[in-house]
């Protein structure tokens, strides 16, 4: 609290302790996590200590736009960095990740502004969830930490591929959609997720 007091003298603008958390670590590393939070925030509201939990946006619709800031570069990885995830172990991966990636964002500027519907969106769609799972970073962490890691390489390799495969089909309108159908009941997140969130000009 001294230090907050001292860059509102300072300053004269309220401060703001951002605290962000990795959902995944819930239960999973840190099990305490959600009671210790708890905790945390019933005791501030109970000692009623200067603090305000405010969101985001409360925050920047509160008060004057703030100065620009450009954060440092670093991670929660080992070494602040981001060796887990890039290193001699698992390097290999960003070629299939990269190639997914950018077909996806090409082929979603090119059907972007078209009223689709059937076959063809459920195939892009489709082609968007295995690109974000081809880009999990879980993939490149258990081949970091030799875990698992030919299932890791396989399923990353499926992904990639699969997101290539389901394009290439719409641009050549021959989508297999018993191998569609098969797609999308083994790996079906995000249910709404709709292909333009890679466009690079979205219409939304």
């Amino acid at each position: 609290m001294a230090q907050t007091d001292e860059i509102y003298s300072a300053h004269g603008g309220r401060p703001l302790i951002v605290s962000c958390y990795d959902a995944e670590l819930f239960g999973h590393w840190w099990f305490e996590g959600p009671a210790f939070l708890e905790t945390v925030i019933r005791k501030i509201r109970v000692e009623r200590l200067p603090l305000q939990f405010v969101t985001p946006s409360e925050y920047l619709n509160s008060c004057q736009e703030p100065r620009a800031i450009t954060p440092g570069m670093s991670s929660w990885g080992e070494n602040g960095y981001f060796d887990p995830w890039v290193n001699e172990s698992n390097d290999f991966i960003y070629n299939a990740v990269y190639a997914a990636t950018d077909k996806m964002i090409e082929t979603a500027n090119r059907f972007r502004n078209q009223d689709l519907s059937g076959v063809n969106a459920r195939a892009l769609n489709q082609a968007a969830r295995e690109t974000l799972l081809a880009q999990s970073s879980d993939w490149a962490f258990l081949l970091y930490i030799g875990s698992h890691a030919q299932y890791a390489k396989s399923r990353l390799e499926d992904h990639a591929a699969a997101a290539i495969k389901l394009l290439g089909e719409v641009i050549e309108k021959k989508v297999d959609e018993a191998a569609l159908s098969e797609l999308e009941q083994r790996n079906n997140l995000f249910p709404r997720l709709d292909f333009r969130v890679f466009a690079s000009v979205s219409k939304f």
